[in-house]
Formats: structure tokens, C-alpha cells, sequence
């Protein structure tokens, strides 16, 4: 990474998503850049507008699968990155040893829209909107030379 700060790089798995036109969702690719692709990760996800007015976000991405209640199963509202064009934060809420544990996710979604690449950071999160903006600033470079290393496979 060209950046004068240095920093130690969490653990994170690369997921790639292509759009299903005629249903809409994105799905999981065939070739994945990762050997071994985490489970965490739903198959196929759908980006809409977020309609709940208490997540401050203005798009969702979220599996569509519905509880016994008949509620959605919500993956994560999408916040953009400030520095960067078609990039997003975002979180996983996951239990770890029963404790309920926030987690980084970095997602491109390309211009036209067909595919997506998912960053998610396990056991990993910053506290805060300014750092979490900076972690996305500081390593999006790598994450991007990493979706060009994939596309050129």
C-alpha cells in the first residue's frame, strides 16, 4: 500500500457478486477470488432504498429471507465512502460466544451496476464514523489493486 501511515491489516475475506438481471439480486460468482469464501456472507443479496427510518442509511443490502414473524432478515444499510466513488461501508452483527459483536464490511458496487465485491473484516470494527471513514481511506487502494488482480484472472 503507497501510504506513509502503516498499520496492521486485519484479516478479511474478498467475496464477488455478479447482478442477476432478471431477478436483481446479486449473486455469488462461480470463481471466487478467495479459495475458501466465508458462509458468514449471504449467497445472494439485494441493494434497495432503506425504508426504516431508524437506520441512517440511504441504501440496504440485505438477504431477502423472512423470519417466523414475517420480518426481513437485514444485512447491513450502506454508507458511502466519503473519499471514494462506489464504495460503501457497512456491518455484520454476528454473536461471538454469545456476545453481540459488530463487524467491518467495504463494499464496491460498480458503475453500471453488475457486479459487487464484498470486504468483510471478521472480529473487526472502528467505534466511530471518522475512523471508520479513515480505515476505508487508508486501504481501499489495496482492496482495489485486489478487485483489478481478480478481474484480470
Amino acid at each position: 500500500m503507497q501510504n506513509s501511515k502503516m498499520f496492521n491489516l486485519p484479516n478479511f475475506k474478498h467475496i464477488a457478486y455478479a447482478i442477476n438481471v432478471q431477478s436483481g439480486y446479486f449473486i455469488k460468482t462461480d470463481k471466487q477470488p478467495e479459495p475458501t469464501s466465508t458462509q458468514i456472507i449471504p449467497y445472494e443479496l439485494i441493494r434497495e432504498k432503506t425504508i426504516c427510518a431508524q437506520i441512517n442509511a440511504k441504501f440496504s443490502l440485505f438477504k431477502r429471507a423472512y423470519k417466523e414473524n414475517k420480518s426481513k432478515v437485514m444485512f447491513t444499510g450502506l454508507q458511502p465512502c466519503q473519499k471514494w466513488i462506489n464504495w460503501q461501508l457497512g456491518d455484520n452483527y454476528r454473536l461471538v460466544k454469545g456476545v453481540k459483536t459488530k463487524e467491518l464490511l467495504l463494499i464496491f458496487i460498480s458503475p453500471k451496476n453488475d457486479y459487487m465485491h464484498v470486504f468483510y473484516f471478521a472480529k473487526f470494527y472502528k467505534p466511530t464514523e471518522i475512523l471508520r471513514q479513515q480505515f476505508a481511506s487508508d486501504i481501499i487502494p489495496l482492496l482495489e489493486s485486489r478487485i483489478n488482480q481478480f478481474l484480470e484472472q
